[in-house]
């Protein structure tokens, strides 16, 4: 009877063992500590600047937790010179219960020699004590130099157009429409957007465009709309590279209060067959009717592919009437060769007598692809006048010599220079006819007095 008793107690404390340590494995079993993070965080900061961004930290196991550690390689975040972006991390720290989390906040401030890339490493947040830890992916793009104090302030930017990764091609404009929000309880004056196109690949900044200025009221926004033409210089211009374009919305004059930054990226690519007229001159510049015009035309292959037979046509239905076009160019080299990738062309037009006076636009349009593609632009000319004709010649004026009759001798003549001195051009003291002249003279003169004085007496004596 003992025996048996005594066996069902050592039954019972086995039991009650198996009970006791089952119950606390599956208490372990539970005590689960683990964080969570994103996948990743991006951030854009401009050369010598500096910005912040937030991620959340969530406490995703059954334990309390307290992250203590956030670490990084900084050789990730360093160019090839040596210079180095200084990451800041705060705000974490706080004792997580189970399914709470936190904010934290991580600066990035690269120094102003920091080359234009895109640094990408792996954060690592941990609590260190508990054994939880997670990581996320850290991007930080770094472009041109643009807010210099870093974002700050009140503007925020949302990009309308173009969208993040569209194509454009060389000489190409891109349309910008960005909304700019004013978030702050004070109206912004003057408040404008700059956007720079900048080459990754080679850390370039090739192009920038500004827009009108625009006040932004306090929780308000603006539209603003401006272009950017993609540059035709192959020297800029590789659709191999990687591109982007940085916003920058500020108030002007006051930009180290109120500035923000943004970002898209975008593509380059050529297409096979593509020419652009680079350039038009007429000479002269102001043409008259009925004179020969000279138009040298520069065309630019920005395609892929060399082009063969390259002709223009000059067009103007007005009364000009002009349609004119070229000899063919032989070849133009692809757009990467940029010693061969260019021609000029010249073209001579005779402007009509019958046409008006004023400006005029000539459409001048480039053939390629073997005439079967064409890109055109219009260039304005000026007709102002007519070509002056030859001027009729005069006639010298000859004057007649005056001949003086001798008084004495009919038969003999004399010849003067002038004919208001012809008398004394040929009186001579030493002759007698000059004397036999000037006797005559007086004697004239004689008898004209005393005719008049028989006139007087006689009417006297009446």
């Amino acid at each position: 009877m003992r025996i048996k008793l005594l066996s069902i107690f050592i039954v019972f404390l086995l039991f009650l063992a198996t009970g006791i340590n089952g119950g606390m494995a599956a208490r372990s079993a539970n005590i689960i500590p683990s964080l969570d993070v994103p996948d990743s965080v991006s951030m854009i900061v401009g050369q010598g600047g500096s910005t912040s961004t937030t991620f959340i930290i969530t406490n995703n196991g059954t334990t309390n937790i307290t992250v203590n550690s956030i670490t990084f390689s900084q050789a990730n975040f360093t160019d090839n010179d040596g210079d180095l972006i200084t990451l800041t991390f705060s705000g974490y720290g706080a004792v997580l219960i189970p399914s709470s989390s936190e904010t934290a906040t991580v600066k990035a401030a690269p120094t102003d020699k920091v080359d234009i890339n895109t640094y990408t490493g792996i954060v690592t947040v941990s609590d260190t004590v508990a054994g939880a830890s997670d990581t996320f992916t850290l991007s930080v793009l770094v472009g041109p130099e643009l807010c210099k104090d870093g974002e700050i302030g009140d503007l925020e930017i949302d990009i309308k157009e173009p969208d993040n990764g569209d194509e454009f091609k060389p000489n190409e404009k891109i349309n910008m429409e960005v909304e700019v929000r004013n978030e702050g309880s004070d109206d912004l004056n003057d408040v404008m957007v700059e956007a720079v196109l900048v080459d990754l690949t080679n850390a370039d900044e090739i192009e920038n465009s500004e827009s009108e200025q625009q006040d932004v009221d306090e929780g308000d926004e603006a539209n603003f709309d401006f272009d950017l033409i993609v540059p035709i210089d192959p020297n800029e211009i590789d659709q191999s590279n990687t591109y982007g374009i940085f916003f920058k919305a500020f108030e002007d004059g006051n930009e180290d209060e109120q500035c923000s930054e943004d970002f898209l990226d975008m593509e380059i690519k050529l297409e096979k067959h593509d020419m652009i007229i680079e350039n038009v001159v007429f000479t002269p510049s102001v043409v008259k009717r009925g004179e020969l015009v000279t138009a040298k035309i520069k065309v630019l292959n920005i395609g892929e592919s060399d082009e063969e037979d390259v002709f223009v046509v000059l067009k103007e239905t007005g009364s000009l009437g002009i349609n004119v076009e070229s000899t063919t160019v032989s070849e133009i080299k692809e757009f990467k060769d940029e010693d061969d990738n260019s021609a000029t062309i010249s073209v001579t037009f005779t402007v009509p007598e019958a046409a008006l006076d004023g400006e005029y636009h000539v459409n001048v349009a480039v053939f390629f692809d073997n005439g079967d593609e064409s890109s055109d632009t219009f260039q304005p000319l000026t007709v102002s006048g007519a070509v002056a004709e030859e001027p009729l010649q005069e006639k010298p004026v000859v004057q007649e010599p005056v001949v003086i009759e001798d008084s004495f001798d009919l038969s003999q003549k004399t010849t003067a220079e002038t004919t208001g001195f012809a008398f004394l051009s040929s009186f001579s003291p030493f002759s007698p006819r000059s004397w036999s002249i000037v006797t005559l003279g007086i004697a004239d003169i004689v008898l004209v007095i005393l005719g008049i004085y028989l006139i007087v007496l006689i009417v006297r004596r009446f």
